[in-house]
């Protein structure tokens, strides 16, 4: 199909106009910069935007840029004499500024907007920011450079810069120009021009925002583009210069301003790394370290949206994106810690760093919609906390580490933060499921446990929930609960176990130290701890038992522990130990026998047997087994477990034996010591170590394991343990078969020596000849050493002839003779020379804590104080009222009120059976458990008063025994709870003249509640004696009961525990303050009784002693009891005082 002709002719009106085929317009040449006025005429205003006039603005731009980034040379000095010479020959600009050279320029923009020429109107922007640039570092263009900037910040020239700024998203070539020229007024000369920049913000900072959403995304950028930066990042650049130059007051307005906050922080981790560091470096050195910026400024502007943006780049994606300037991560969190942490330049405040805890926690609560500089001190700082504790809920430690040290740190620096955390955070549970989630979530609650101590203020009331609850949060924090850590003992996972056995370590450590803390600083002037102190420790103790497991639960992990994992073992024997010495109580719940845990442990640590890999573990474990096994009264030490050849004692001997040389647990020696005191092994007696002559024995004659000693040593022990009155039968015959045949005469031979030679006959009979004669070298190496000590040579005799007699077999009587004919060796000698040194401190009780020693012992020290006198003010009469029912019992607040009924004064007594009365009205409708034993006590105790009181007091021992079975019958696990409920039975009023001989018998005639407790009730008898005795009318009441006969009969007791005859040595020096000491001499014969323990008693316990036949002569009817003595009483006295041991 042919194409239709158009039917014009050429010469048509309507006819297209033919391409002109001549010669092209003649190019400009390039224009060359010799002096100032070519450059005047190259900036010269044309109404021309042609290419000539482009041509211009590039020629004029390469011109600055040669200033700007040429080498120093002639050429680049020439350039800059010529443009300072013409900006310094412009004229004068509406009389007032000179316009130095500009006008054209600024004519020219003008020109290019109403034309709407943009990419004109870019080149004059870029032109002018070039300019500034060029000329900001050489001082001799500041005056030229500082009227520039006003020029250009005028209105007329804001319309100018309105253009570009205002122009839509996509032009980003209009944008980039005018940002960069304002950058570069605000950076002019250090800020000079800064203010009229925040003058005109309406337009300089109008669409800020927006430039700083602006960004260019790597996938997304053309190859035009590639290497230029985007929008935001000139924006940014903008921000950051107005931020370091600008005045306080415009820094405020800029961060009070959300919209221009979130667009700077919203989707920060699309920025490359580059720029991410220039931010975090901005926002710390022009916000966080202005000292001059108000901290309400900066609370508002770093709140929970700015923070938690902020941590997002710890999911930084490190590998595709970081190149330069280090980790985005470890960036962040460092400006995180300084920013949450720093009480000086971050956004806490020094009060609520440095402040102890509980201040805060009872402040009024702050909404956060309050203006901030409205806001007190206080309630700005629990603002503070308020923003950050919001903030950290939202961060995840078990995922991320970095995480969990930003959330340490906060919890080191502010302490309540912790209860602030754990209270409201409801997000992540500590179930135990093994998964990495809750093991980082265990590694999170460990560091927190082990986390200082924070401080406390000097005096706390025990009022105050709020340092209890910081305090206990921050030993076991709020996850970790009774039920919880119930459960992940429970658990088949032993990883879930072993961690949080690990916490429970951490938290008990913790817990000690904090209880010594309040001793130390909560004290009176006086350095006693005040009643609030003890009062807070208790809630405190009560409050950290009710978040502990029961003691059960560690026990049944304890037993089911696998002997090999060496790490969890000793973990578990080291919580062990700590709940029997931080809540005793606690672990007294439940009996536990270590011996076979302990034979193994001192089985795995053998010379012979031990591995080297993991022997500091094992000694570890040995430590804590060791202390338990000292504190539990449920302790077996002589009996033999299955899995042990010996019993636990002979086999700690046998390792302190063996490792005589090796290192070895100091606490040894001194375990080894006791237990051989109190069960009779060794005579307590004794001036010398019996322990150590024994070992040095042991040590001499081994030669290799020689288990054949250690068995027969073993099964005499054993059976002294069990018949050591037999033992004690067959010493009283040795001691009258001597030459001296005096009974009276005590010996310092230990009963394992009488134990060993009975038992000797067995073995001669039984045994081949290879065991016999080991046991005879060991045997007679002894003895020997026994006679070079002096030790009673005269049964010494006996004994050797009795061993002797019973050796059938010549060659074991040449052992005995040999060895005990030859003199000591110069090494052993020595040896024993050391041995029988004096030491400086004494081995009894040494768990519960050390003795005054003989070099230390005034007579004040021996001497018990007197009965406390009775108060002037009762505030029993109404603390009783403050607390509730189960409180008040618990803290002691109703015993103290009971023993009110024994006041002089009869207004108290009358007072206090009412209020008793009172308190059982109310003990009926509390949900105490052990209500109704409570309410049939007080209601016999007040039966009893109801016809005593009216008259006269009652007697103190009848209020302190109704103040101990208080305590007892409220816990219902206490070892004298089944007496004490007998007791309950006997009648509805109490024989009060009687209460002590019953008690008496009761506990020293009947068997105990526990095989075991015997002493334990002997121990709370006295207790309760002593503190019932502070009257003559108590003290009448005692001698018509025949208590005091008892005690004294019972004190001969050769396995009765010390802490048991120091109680009864206090009882006696109470009665000599209520008139008794006639009574003890005439009735009791108190100085026989002390001249007999003389014999044997040493250090303290002697010195006591004396003291007290003194104290009972000074305060004694002396002429009563020298018509008793006939006149021979003070010459007895005189004789205790000198007395010597033999």
């Amino acid at each position: 199909m042919a194409k239709r002709s158009t039917g014009l002719d050429e010469d048509s009106p309507h006819a297209k106009r033919r391409k002109l085929m001549g010669d092209p317009a003649p190019t400009q040449t390039d224009i060359e910069i010799h002096n100032p006025n070519d450059l005047r005429t190259l900036l010269a205003f044309e109404q021309d935007l042609g290419p000539h006039a482009k041509q211009k603005i590039q020629t004029f731009k390469a011109f600055l840029n040669a200033i700007k980034y040429g080498t120093e040379s002639v050429d680049q000095l020439t350039k800059r004499a010529i443009l300072l010479e013409f900006l310094q020959s412009g004229g004068p600009s509406n009389g007032r500024l000179k316009d130095y050279g500009v006008t054209g320029l600024l004519q020219s923009w003008h020109f290019a907007v109403q034309a709407n020429s943009e990419s004109f109107c870019s080149s004059i922007a870029a032109c002018f920011a070039l300019l500034l640039k060029a000329i900001s570092s050489l001082l001799e263009f500041r005056d030229c450079g500082n009227t520039i900037c006003r020029i250009l910040l005028h209105d007329d020239q804001l319309k100018l810069l309105n253009h570009g700024l205002s122009a839509s998203r996509h032009k980003e070539h209009l944008i980039d120009p005018c940002l960069r020229l304002l950058t570069e007024v605000v950076l002019f000369d250090g800020g000079r021009a800064a203010k009229i920049v925040y003058r005109q913000r309406e337009t300089t900072f109008q669409r800020l925002d927006a430039f700083l959403s602006m960004r260019r995304f790597p996938q997304t950028e053309s190859d035009a583009n590639k290497g230029r930066p985007s929008v935001r990042e000139i924006a940014l650049r903008y921000l950051f210069a107005n931020l370091r130059l600008q005045g306080r007051d415009a820094k405020s307005h800029l961060l009070n301003n959300t919209r221009i906050a979130h667009s700077l922080l919203q989707n920060i981790a699309d920025d490359p790394a580059r720029t991410v560091h220039e931010i975090l470096t901005s926002l710390r050195r022009d916000i966080l370290e202005d000292t001059g910026l108000s901290a309400s400024s900066k609370t508002h502007f770093f709140n929970e949206w700015t923070l938690g943006h902020l941590a997002k780049l710890y999911d930084y994606d490190e590998v595709t994106r970081t190149r330069i300037d280090g980790s985005v991560k470890h960036a962040v969190h460092a400006y995180l810690t300084f920013l949450c942490c720093s009480p000086r330049h971050g956004i806490l405040t020094t009060s609520c760093s440095a402040d102890p805890i509980g201040t805060y926690a009872e402040a009024k609560f702050v909404s956060g919609n309050e203006d901030p500089s409205e806001l007190s001190g206080t309630a700005r700082s629990l603002k503070q906390r308020k923003s950050i504790s919001a903030f950290l809920k939202t961060l995840r430690p078990y995922a991320n580490i970095l995480h969990g040290d930003l959330i340490l740190e906060c919890f080191r620096k502010v302490p309540s933060l912790v209860d602030d955390y754990f209270s409201g955070k409801t997000s992540f549970s500590f179930d135990p499921k093994l998964t990495a989630t809750w093991v980082g979530y265990s590694r999170f609650l460990l560091a927190t446990i082990q986390l200082p101590i924070p401080k406390m203020p000097r005096q706390i009331s025990h009022e105050q929930n709020a340092p209890i609850k910081t305090l206990i949060n921050g030993i076991l924090p709020q996850p970790l609960t009774e039920k919880v850590l119930t459960r992940c003992l429970n658990q088949s996972s032993l990883l879930v176990t072993f961690l949080s056995v690990r916490l429970l370590n951490a938290a008990f450590d913790k817990f000690s130290k904090t209880i010594g803390m309040l001793l130390y600083e909560q004290q009176d002037e006086c350095g006693r701890a005040t009643e609030d102190s003890e009062r807070l420790i208790q809630n405190l103790v009560a409050e950290f038992c009710s978040r502990c497991p029961e003691m059960k639960h560690i026990i049944g992990q304890f037993r089911r522990c696998p002997r090999d994992n060496i790490t969890f073992s000793e973990a578990i024997a080291r919580l062990l130990d700590l709940y029997y010495e931080t809540i005793p109580l606690v672990a007294l719940e439940e009996k536990l026998d270590i011996s076979a845990a302990l034979s193994l442990t001192l089985k795995d640590l053998d010379p012979l047997h031990r591995r080297h890999d993991y022997n500091r573990l094992k000694k570890l474990e040995l430590d804590h087994l060791l202390e338990v096994a000292v504190r539990s009264p449920h302790m077996q030490w002589w009996h033999r477990p299955e899995e042990s050849r010996l019993t636990p004692f002979t086999t700690l001997l046998k390792m302190h034996v063996c490792s005589a040389t090796d290192h070895q647990t100091v606490q040894i020696p001194h375990i080894l010591e006791t237990i051989g005191r109190e069960s009779g092994v060794f005579r307590s007696d004794c001036h010398f170590p019996a322990l150590d002559i024994l070992a040095l024995s042991l040590r001499t004659a081994q030669d290799g394991d020689h288990w054949e000693v250690y068995d027969f040593l073993d099964n005499s022990l054993t059976r002294l343990t069990k018949k050591s009155v037999m033992y004690y039968e067959l010493m009283s015959d040795l001691m009258a078969a001597t030459t001296t045949g005096d009974s009276t005469v005590r010996s310092n031979i230990d009963l394992l020596l009488v134990a060993l030679a009975e038992q000797w006959p067995h073995l001669t009979q039984s045994k081949p000849f290879f065991v016999i004669s080991d046991v005879a070298a060991w045997l007679s190496a002894y003895m020997h050493l026994l006679e070079h000590t002096h030790s009673s040579p005269d049964i010494l005799r006996v004994l050797r002839e009795h061993l002797e007699s019973a050796m059938t077999d010549p060659r074991c009587r040449a052992i005995f003779d040999r060895t005990l004919r030859q003199p000591l060796n110069p090494g052993l000698r020595s040896q024993l020379d050391a041995a029988l040194q004096p030491r400086g401190d004494s081995t009894e009780d040494f768990w519960t804590g050390p003795m005054v020693t003989e070099a230390i012992k005034p007579s004040e020290a021996l001497i018990p104080s007197t009965a406390p006198p009775e108060r002037d003010d009762h505030p029993e009469l109404y603390l009783w009222t403050r607390e509730g029912a189960q409180d008040a019992i618990a803290d002691g607040t109703i015993g103290d009120l009971s023993v009110c009924l024994c006041s002089q004064h009869e207004a108290i007594r009358k007072e206090t059976l009412m209020n008793i009365h009172s308190f059982m009205s109310g003990l009926k409708a509390c949900g105490f458990n052990e209500r109704r034993q409570i309410y049939l006590l007080l209601g016999e105790l007040a039966e009893t008063a109801a016809v005593i009181v009216a008259e006269q007091p009652l007697p103190y021992f009848v209020g302190a025994l109704a103040a101990a079975l208080l305590s007892v019958l409220a816990d219902p696990l206490h070892f004298m709870y089944t007496k004490a409920s007998k007791f309950l039975n006997k009648g509805p009023q109490w024989d009060v003249a009687k209460l002590p001989s019953y008690w008496v018998a009761q506990v020293m005639l009947h068997e105990p509640t526990d095989n075991e407790g015997h002493y334990q009730e002997i121990q709370w008898l006295l207790n309760v004696l002593i503190d019932g005795l502070r009257t003559p009318v108590d003290m009448e009441i005692y001698r018509r009961s025949n208590i005091l006969e008892r005690l004294l009969s019972m004190s001969a007791s050769p396995t009765l525990p010390n802490a048991c005859f120091e109680k009864v040595v206090d009882l006696l020096f109470r009665c000599t303050y209520v008139d008794g000491s006639t009574t003890l001499i005439t009735r009791c014969g108190l100085l026989s009784w002390v001249g007999s323990h003389l014999t044997w008693k040493e250090g303290h316990g002697r010195e006591r002693l004396k003291v007290l036949a003194m104290r009972v002569y000074e305060t004694s009817e002396k002429s009563r009891a020298n018509n008793w003595s006939d006149d021979e009483f003070e010459a007895v006295v005189h004789n205790l005082q000198e007395y010597q041991s033999i």
